[in-house]
C-alpha cells in the first residue's frame, strides 16, 4: 500500500491513501482505453510497478480476473456486433468487408447494410473517400451503432460529389454515433440547404440519442 506519513513533534502517522490493487485496475482500464504507443508503454511500466507492491494472492487474482475479461467470459459493455470496414486505398467492393484486410472500397456499399444493434462501421485513417455515406439503424442503449474510424493518422475525409446537398445522412436512426470524420461538401456552385451532415427523421416517428462526436466539418457551400 502507498502511505504518507505525517511527523508530528512525538509521534509518526500512517494513513493509507491508495491500495495498489486499485491502482492496478485503474492502469489497466486506462491501457485498454489508450491508443497512444508512447502512453501505452508508460502504462504498462506502471503496471509491472504495482505488480511488484501486491502480495502474489491478489496478483493471481488479478490475472485471472484480465484473462476473463479479454477472452471476453466477463461483460464490459463492449459491441458485439459485426464490423464492416472500408479502405479507399487498399479496399475492394468484392471483398466481404468484414476485416480490415478485406475492408470495401466504396462508400456507397453502407446504403445497403442492414445494421443491428451493437454494428460498427469503421473507415480507415489516412484514407479518402469520394461518395455519400447514408446510414440508417437502430441500436439500443447498451449496444449502439457506431459510424468511426479506425487505424492510425488523419481522419478519413469524406468529399461528397459535386451536387450533393450532403456529405452524410443519417435517416431514421435510434442509438447511433457518428464520430471521428473529416467531412467536406464543395460544389462549383452555391446550393441552398447544403450541409456536411444531415440527420433526417421521415415517416419515423422519434429518433432517441443520436450523438454526433469529433466531427471536422468545412468548405460547405
Amino acid at each position: 500500500k502507498l502511505y504518507l506519513t505525517i511527523k508530528e513533534e512525538k509521534t509518526s502517522r500512517y494513513y493509507c491513501l491508495l491500495d495498489f490493487s486499485s491502482l492496478l485496475i485503474i492502469f489497466t482500464l486506462l491501457l485498454m482505453c489508450i491508443t497512444s504507443t508512447f502512453a501505452r508503454k508508460i502504462i504498462v511500466k506502471l503496471i509491472i510497478i504495482s505488480i511488484g507492491f501486491m502480495n502474489i494472492k491478489k496478483v493471481s487474482y488479478f490475472i485471472i480476473g484480465l484473462f476473463l475479461v479479454l477472452t471476453g467470459c466477463v461483460s464490459v459493455g463492449q459491441q458485439n456486433g459485426t464490423c464492416y470496414y472500408f479502405d479507399a486505398n487498399d479496399g475492394h467492393d468484392q471483398n466481404d468487408g468484414k476485416t480490415p484486410q478485406t475492408a470495401w472500397k466504396s462508400v456507397e456499399r453502407v446504403k445497403d447494410l442492414q445494421l443491428m444493434p451493437g454494428d460498427s462501421v469503421l473507415f480507415k485513417r489516412g484514407s479518402v473517400f469520394h461518395g455519400i455515406i447514408e446510414v440508417s439503424g437502430k441500436g439500443t442503449s447498451q449496444q449502439r451503432i457506431i459510424i468511426d474510424a479506425y487505424g492510425h493518422g488523419s481522419k478519413p475525409c469524406i468529399i461528397a460529389p459535386d451536387s450533393s446537398l450532403y456529405a452524410v445522412l443519417v435517416k431514421n436512426s435510434d442509438y447511433l454515433t457518428l464520430q471521428n470524420l473529416e467531412i467536406v461538401n464543395t460544389g462549383s456552385d452555391r446550393l441552398p440547404g447544403r450541409t456536411g451532415v444531415k440527420v433526417l427523421c421521415e415517416d419515423f416517428g422519434v429518433s432517441h440519442n443520436l450523438i454526433l462526436n469529433a466531427l471536422y466539418i468545412h468548405d460547405v457551400n
